[in-house]
């Protein structure tokens, strides 16, 4: 999943205009989160 969260940020990066880039990196954020959650539950 984080290498889609980095994915993701690369491609809000890229929107022309920035149309829905704060969305993208918000959406970004959470989905690290999650997974360095994961990471710390040993899963």
């Amino acid at each position: 999943m984080r290498n889609y969260a980095v994915e993701l940020r690369q491609l809000a990066y890229t929107l022309p205009l920035g149309v829905g880039e704060h969305n993208l990196l918000q959406l970004s954020d959470r989905m690290r989160a999650a997974a360095d959650q994961v990471v710390r539950k040993g899963a």
